[in-house]
C-alpha cells in the first residue's frame, strides 16, 4: 500500500487542555481527492472534495452500509460542485469555524501529530479554510494574519493549501439563525454519533458552491 503523501490533524486548545474536536485532513493516496472530518467520526462520516469537482458531506460506505444512520434518508447529507479556481487564481472550498464561546474540555489526549491552535478571544473563531489555488504558497496573496498550515501538490499542478486565523464571529446570531432548523440536520444528529463526538453544522453548499462547517460541541439550538 502507498504512503499517504499528505494529512494533517488539528484542534484549538485551551492552556493544556484540547477545546474542540480534532479535526482530520487527508488527501487519497493514489488521486486528487481530499477528505476532512472530526477524526473520531471518520470511520463514520466525512467530507470529501474530490479531483474532479464534485463534493459531499455523506455517511461512509461502511456506516452506512451496517445501517447506523438511524434518520438519514440517504448516503449523502448534501452534495454539491466546488467553483473553479477562476481568473483570480484561487477558491475556498470549504471552511471550518471553531468559535470560542464552543469551547470545552474535550478530554482528549493532546499528541505530538497535532497541530494545536491557541483559543481565540470571546467573539471570534479559529477558520480553517481549505483552498484551490493555481499559485503556490509563496505567490498566493493570504488574507491578513493567517498562516499556512499545510499543502499538497496536485497531479493538475494546481495546488491544495491549508490556511488558518482568526475571523470575527458572532455566536448568538448564530444560534438564532433560522437556516440551521433544516430537515437535513437530522442526520448529524444520530445519537450514537452525538453521545461520544461533539457536532457540526453545515451551511447551504448547493447554493453557494462552497461548504462551511460550525463546531458547535454540542449544542442545542433553538430556532427563533
Amino acid at each position: 500500500m502507498s504512503k499517504r503523501d499528505f494529512k494533517l490533524r488539528l484542534a484549538v486548545a485551551e492552556g493544556d487542555k484540547i477545546g474542540s474536536s480534532i479535526w482530520r485532513i487527508w488527501k487519497h493516496r493514489t488521486a486528487d481527492d481530499i477528505y476532512f472530518a472530526v477524526r473520531s467520526l471518520a470511520g463514520a462520516i466525512k467530507v470529501s472534495l474530490h479531483a474532479s469537482g464534485l463534493c459531499h458531506l455523506a455517511f461512509s460506505y461502511q456506516y452506512w452500509s451496517a445501517g447506523k444512520a438511524l434518520n438519514a434518508a440517504r448516503r449523502d447529507l448534501i452534495s454539491w460542485t466546488r467553483e473553479d479556481v477562476g481568473p483570480n487564481g484561487w477558491r475556498s472550498a470549504a471552511q471550518i469555524y471553531i468559535p470560542a464561546e464552543f469551547l470545552a474540555d474535550t478530554g482528549q489526549t493532546i499528541d505530538a501529530e497535532t497541530y494545536l491552535i491557541s483559543a481565540p478571544q470571546p467573539g471570534k473563531a479559529v477558520i480553517i479554510d481549505m483552498i484551490y489555488s493555481r499559485r503556490g504558497i509563496g505567490e498566493l496573496r493570504r488574507p491578513p494574519g493567517s498562516i499556512e498550515l499545510g499543502n499538497a501538490t496536485l497531479s493538475d499542478g494546481h495546488y491544495f493549501i491549508i490556511l488558518g486565523g482568526i475571523v470575527p464571529f458572532d455566536v448568538e446570531a448564530f444560534k438564532l439563525d433560522n437556516r440551521l432548523d433544516r430537515p437535513r440536520l437530522a442526520g448529524l444528529s444520530n445519537p450514537e454519533l452525538l453521545d461520544v463526538n461533539r457536532a457540526v453544522i453545515y451551511s447551504d453548499a448547493e447554493k453557494e458552491r462552497h461548504l462551511k462547517l460550525v463546531d458547535i460541541g454540542g449544542i442545542k439550538l433553538t430556532k427563533r
